[in-house]
């Protein structure tokens, strides 16, 4: 019976945890939607996309050249996380991430076995830590042209 009792908390625990749904639109596109539970851990929201590249080098402890392909990633990525709130109706969510846009890619050396490639990345970071009450969004916008909407469902 103990453990009955123990099982039936559990459940009505978990099933009034309250979740963070996430809305991030990107100029006119249709947005994308996430849910996270809201806790104290991190949750890793990564958009980035994957890029490819070439790196040739002489080895010089060797004498020979070397050729590969490499990956870049471009994009935003952001962990969210609850943080302790003094008031017990609404949650302080923090916010920080990161957006990337590749600039160009430099070609530099040239060996015998490809182009040593260089790629220009320019970095952006964000932060916010916002108070958020259940069903009512929270607007953030990261550069310009990356809109999120934060809003806590019960």
């Amino acid at each position: 019976m103990r453990l009955q009792a123990l099982i039936l908390s559990f459940v009505a625990g978990t099933a009034n945890a309250a979740s963070l749904e996430v809305a991030v639109s990107e100029g006119g596109n249709e947005p994308l939607k996430f849910s996270y539970p809201l806790t104290d851990d991190r949750q890793t929201l990564d958009l980035r996309d994957a890029g490819r590249y070439t790196v040739a080098i002489k080895d010089k402890a060797r004498g020979k050249e070397i050729c590969r392909e490499a990956e870049y990633r471009t994009g935003m990525v952001m962990t969210l996380r609850r943080v302790e709130s003094e008031d017990p109706d609404s949650y302080k969510v923090e916010v920080v991430g990161q957006v990337s846009n590749l600039k160009g890619i430099e070609s530099k050396e040239q060996l015998g076995c490809g182009v040593n490639m260089q790629p220009v990345i320019e970095n952006a970071a964000f932060s916010d830590t916002s108070v958020l009450v259940a069903g009512k969004p929270k607007v953030l916008v990261v550069d310009g042209k990356t809109t999120l909407l934060l809003t806590v469902k019960e």
